[in-house]
């Protein structure tokens, strides 16, 4: 994404009844709330967990523009025959920071999830790269499995921030479902 005065926003809502997820392998105590920047002359994103969530600021410093500030959204759906289990939240959240790379791990769905975020410096773009892991014995099934920040973009009476009301709200890439 280039630093342009013209701005890019892809917005996802999403409201899905969610059950308690059970998970399938044993969860250790919930790790201690933590903080972990990355930081170029581009952007500048700052991670939080605790309380098993995962919040995310994410900041174009050039337009002083916050494109994210919250909970991240992670969710999927266990494939559970006929009751197919809907799973939020990241469990067991902790975050961790090196030069130009954030990565949050934690457990969804009974698998592992790592997040890497790649700030490389001075390029004016973020990386992100999410992998699952199975450390079970068993097959887990995901029918669906999403990632995403979240941005609030209307007041509780449901006005349009002035901030984005002028931009122009595309879908999300990947966003149509087959079938």
């Amino acid at each position: 994404m280039s630093c342009q005065l013209s701005r890019l926003v892809a917005c996802a809502l999403i409201a899905w009844p969610v059950t308690a997820c059970r998970s399938l392998a044993a969860q250790p105590a919930a790790p201690a709330p933590r903080t972990a920047e990355l930081a170029n002359r581009h952007w500048q994103l700052r991670v939080s967990t605790g309380d098993d969530q995962v919040r995310v600021r994410f900041q174009n410093k050039q337009l002083h523009f916050c494109l994210a500030d919250g909970p991240y959204s992670y969710r999927a759906e266990l494939d559970r025959g006929q009751n197919p289990e809907s799973c939020q939240g990241l469990r067991n959240a902790q975050v961790t920071a090196s030069a130009g790379r954030l990565v949050v791990r934690g457990q969804l769905a009974g698998l592992e999830l790592e997040h890497r975020f790649e700030l490389p410096r001075n390029r004016p773009y973020l990386e992100e790269r999410i992998i699952l892991h199975n450390r079970t014995d068993r097959l887990i099934s995901l029918p669906d499995f999403e990632a995403g920040v979240v941005r609030r973009v209307a007041d509780p009476a449901g006005q349009v921030s002035a901030e984005v009301a002028p931009d122009r709200w595309v879908a999300g890439p990947l966003r149509a479902r087959i079938g």
